[in-house]
C-alpha cells in the first residue's frame, strides 16, 4: 500500500475530531472515540479519532445544524 492509498482510507474510515467540545457532544450521542492523541507536525493540538458509521455522520449532522442555529462558525461551543 503506497502512503497516498494509506491516507485514503484513513480518510474513508476514520474521522479526527479536533474540538473538545464536537467529541462531548458526541459521547452525549452515544459515541466514543477509538483513541485520543496529539498531533504532530507544528500545532501539537489534541485530537479524538472516531470511526466513521452512519450514526456518526449523522451526529455531525446534527451537531453542524446546531450550530448553524446558534450563529457558530465552527461549532456551537466554540468561538467566532
Amino acid at each position: 500500500m503506497t502512503a497516498e492509498e494509506y491516507r485514503q482510507k484513513r480518510n474513508n474510515d476514520y474521522y479526527f475530531c479536533y474540538s473538545w467540545y464536537q467529541q462531548d457532544f458526541l459521547k452525549e450521542k452515544g459515541l466514543f472515540f477509538i483513541t485520543s492523541a496529539y498531533s504532530i507536525g507544528g500545532n501539537n493540538d489534541r485530537f479524538y479519532l472516531f470511526e466513521k458509521t452512519p450514526e456518526l455522520q449523522e451526529a455531525l449532522k446534527e451537531y453542524q445544524e446546531k450550530s448553524k442555529k446558534l450563529g457558530f462558525e465552527k461549532g456551537y461551543h466554540s468561538k467566532k
